[in-house]
């Protein structure tokens, strides 16, 4: 029987190993082995007895050279001169066979082989002593073994869950993690609420008195864009004032839409002008009553009038009168009028007033002028052709104040 070992697993514990009860048969069978090897053997007293008759010469058998004893030759030729030598007298030559030595020869000892059986018996000693030497217990580690019964102890209190230590992986416990997820204990259930009791909750969550905080307008559907933009324009359904105008307020409206009329207020109330928005500018009602007037003195000069007013303005028309007919000229010699930072505004050229006199004339601009402001260029020039003097009187009178 070879050795057998002992399985101890790979980890503490991990149930790979032998069971405490085959390790201990493993441990049975090899002492068993061990202790019939060294019965085999011989103990150190046999072999001292041994080693004893092997040296008594009572013992011993053969022959042994004269030379391997110590004073033979002396004691030999004090006993008495040699007669004869194996029968033979003279000089005589001995041979091993003369002298009973023929199984001698002169090899050294330590050239000397074993004998077969010699060898055999150490080849067995040797193997027994190594395997006596290699699974040697001594009785201290014998003693330090446990019996079968404490070993069944030891099972018992390794099994018992009371003494694991460390987490166990549910995966790893059979039908655990199914209970888990079906078990719900009594006092859990009662906490829930039934379904009559959460539509209940809903419908108060739902409505919008019980809410809090605000909501982005992004989030609400179908919201107006007004509500974002906060643009005057963006709103459905405008307000008028009670006096027909879009804003009746203070402050300048923001974001009106072109057309829009503003009745603006001071800080107490009163009225401070009435405006309407032409898409990039506050501008006053119509104004009806002259603003500038001049008075061209005779044929084919200008009369140049130089306007200031207090607000900026927008021309929209003008009036002329003359004192005699006219007829129709060329453009550059019959004009009516000019803004000198402009060019020319307007002119009679398809106007025949040739059969009336004195003739009085209202113009309304297809395309208004605007006068930033009291400025040099500001100013505005009548010329009309015809024979002989001709004195013409202009005056603006259709204009609209431009809001600072």
């Amino acid at each position: 029987m070879s050795l057998d070992l002992i399985n101890v697993g790979i980890e503490p514990n991990d149930g790979t190993g032998d069971p405490p009860r085959v390790a201990g048969q493993k441990i049975n069978a090899n002492f068993q082995e061990l202790y019939l090897a060294v019965a085999a053997t011989e103990p150190t007293t046999a072999l001292d007895a041994r080693d004893t008759a092997n040296r008594d010469r009572a013992n011993h058998t053969g022959t042994q050279p004269a030379v391997t004893i110590s004073d033979f030759s002396a004691t030999a030729a004090a006993a008495a001169p040699v007669q004869s030598v194996a029968g033979r007298t003279g000089n005589v030559t001995l041979t091993q066979a003369d002298v009973g030595l023929d199984q001698l020869d002169n090899t050294a000892d330590a050239d000397k082989p074993l004998s077969t059986a010699t060898e055999a018996v150490l080849d067995l000693l040797s193997s027994n002593i190594q395997a006596a030497l290699e699974q040697k217990l001594e009785a201290a580690d014998i003693a330090a073994f446990e019996t079968n019964a404490q070993l069944d102890t030891r099972d018992t209190g390794n099994r018992a869950r009371a003494n694991h230590t460390g987490a166990q992986a549910i995966s790893t416990v059979t039908g655990l993690q199914t209970a888990l997820d079906a078990k719900l204990e009594a006092a859990a259930i009662a906490s829930f609420e039934t379904t009559t009791q959460l539509n209940a909750r809903d419908t108060v969550n739902r409505a919008r008195a019980n809410h809090t905080g605000t909501q982005p307008a992004n989030t609400v559907s179908g919201l107006a864009s007004v509500a974002t933009s906060g643009a005057y324009s963006d709103l459905s359904g405008k307000p008028t004032s009670p006096y027909g105008f879009t804003y009746d307020q203070q402050a300048e409206p923001s974001g009106p839409a072109a057309g829009a009329t503003w009745r603006e207020r001071s800080a107490g109330g009163l009225i401070l002008g009435e405006w309407e928005w032409s898409g990039s500018l506050w501008l006053s009602g119509e104004r009806y009553a002259p603003l500038y007037s001049g008075v061209s003195a005779s044929a084919n000069t200008s009369g140049v009038m130089s306007i200031y007013p207090k607000y900026p303005v927008v021309l929209t028309g003008y009036t002329a009168s003359f004192t005699q007919p006219f007829a129709p000229q060329d453009a550059s010699n019959h004009w009516l009028f000019r803004h000198g930072g402009l060019g020319l505004v307007d002119w009679l050229t398809t106007i025949d007033q040739s059969t009336i006199a004195p003739t009085f004339l209202q113009k309304i601009l297809a395309t208004p002028v605007v006068i930033a402001g009291p400025t040099a260029s500001d100013n505005f020039a009548s010329r009309v052709g015809s024979p002989g003097n001709l004195r013409h009187f202009m005056a603006i009178t259709h204009y609209k104040l431009i809001r600072p």
